[in-house]
C-alpha cells in the first residue's frame, strides 16, 4: 500500500476476486466474488493490514493463511478458484494528510511565493536603472559628438517664396 502524498488514513475494504471472474479489476464485494469473500478472515486480515495506517508506504506480505485464516485453510473449505495464482486480492484504502503536513506545505508555498515577488521587484528595479542609465549615456554622447544636426535649422518656405528665389 502506497500513498503518493500523506499517509494511509483508513482501510475501506478488501476482498478476493476468483480466477473465474471476468472483470478482475472490480474492487467491490458482489455476486461474482462472493464465493471468495465469504471465507475471508475479516478481523484477522483487517488487523494485519491496519498496521499500514499512518504510514505512506506499507508492504503487504500475503499468503492464503493471512487472508482466509488458519481454520479455513486447515479444513480446506476455501474454493480452489480463490486460492489460484490467477485470483486477485484488492485492498481499498484512503490516503490523506495531517493538518500539520498541510500547514507545513502552505508555509513552504508562501515562502516560495514571497521569494518570487522579491526577485521580480529586484528585476524590475534593475530594468528601471538600466533605462535611466542608458538615457544618461545617450545625453553624454549627444553632448560630446558634433553632427550636422547641431548646425542646421529647418525653415518652412512657401511655394511663392521658392519660385521668387529661383527667378532671382
Amino acid at each position: 500500500m502506497t500513498c503518493s502524498y500523506g499517509s494511509v488514513q483508513d482501510v475501506l475494504g478488501f476482498g478476493v476476486n476468483p480466477d473465474t471472474m471476468e472483470d478482475k479489476s472490480s474492487c467491490v464485494k458482489n455476486a461474482d466474488n462472493n464465493i471468495c469473500s465469504k471465507y475471508i478472515d475479516d478481523s484477522g486480515f483487517r488487523s494485519y493490514i491496519m498496521k499500514g495506517v499512518g504510514k505512506n508506504h506499507f508492504n503487504v506480505t500475503i499468503n492464503a493463511r493471512s487472508i482466509y485464516g488458519s481454520a479455513n485453510i486447515r479444513t480446506r473449505s476455501v474454493p480452489k478458484q480463490c486460492m489460484s495464482d490467477n485470483s486477485s486480492l484488492y485492498i481499498q484504502y484512503k490516503c490523506g494528510e495531517s493538518p500539520e503536513e498541510t500547514n507545513h506545505k502552505r508555509k513552504d508555498a508562501l515562502a516560495i511565493g514571497c521569494l518570487a515577488i522579491f526577485i521580480t521587484c529586484v528585476y524590475l528595479r534593475f530594468l528601471h536603472y538600466r533605462k535611466m542609465f542608458s538615457k544618461i549615456v545617450l545625453i553624454e554622447w549627444d553632448i560630446s559628438t558634433i553632427t550636422a544636426n547641431d548646425y542646421s535649422i529647418e525653415i518652412r518656405i512657401s511655394e511663392e517664396d521658392y519660385n521668387w528665389f529661383l527667378e532671382n
